[in-house]
């Protein structure tokens, strides 16, 4: 598995000088739309070969009525070597005789493949990355709701 977590420095403070009813609705806000832009991100710059990878990409957020963090996450078990890429290594069958591939559209059976690594995809470094520039802006957004809730 392989996860991006933001979390909000300094909001327990907060909290305990405001009400949870003035920080919900900003806080949970700004992390709905840096959520979902991540997410949205992630999966466009995920590689695709059968889309199960992409398709996996999902957000969850804190469920505490003013929720702390949040993160973008896919559950599939090869998503980390997508992610870092992998160093050269061999492959071998565990339940089979052999191992089954397929190389420009040609079946090759083999008992031991010397595979030469892959690169590193950073599908979700560069979701992260492309956030950036979205989140003080969408911070200001959530300051000014909740600077506007705080006079009434």
């Amino acid at each position: 598995m392989i996860t991006i977590e933001c979390k909000a420095e300094g909001l327990e403070e907060l909290m305990r000088k405001a009400t949870p009813d003035i920080l919900a609705g900003p806080v949970t806000a700004f992390f709905r739309k840096a959520l979902l832009y991540m997410e949205t991100q992630a999966a466009r710059n995920a590689p695709v070969d059968t889309g199960r990878l992409r398709a996996s990409i999902t957000s969850v957020l804190d469920s505490r009525p003013v929720p702390l963090w949040g993160k973008v996450t896919s559950n599939v078990f090869y998503a980390p070597y997508v992610e870092f890429g992998t160093k050269p290594h061999i492959i071998v069958p565990i339940h089979k005789k052999a191992l089954m591939f397929k190389i420009g559209g040609e079946t090759v059976f083999a008992k031991i493949v010397h595979h030469p690594g892959t690169k590193a995809s950073r599908f979700m470094l560069r979701a992260w990355e492309s956030a950036q520039g979205h989140i003080a802006g969408w911070l200001d957004d959530a300051a000014a709701a909740i600077e506007a809730r705080w006079g009434k």
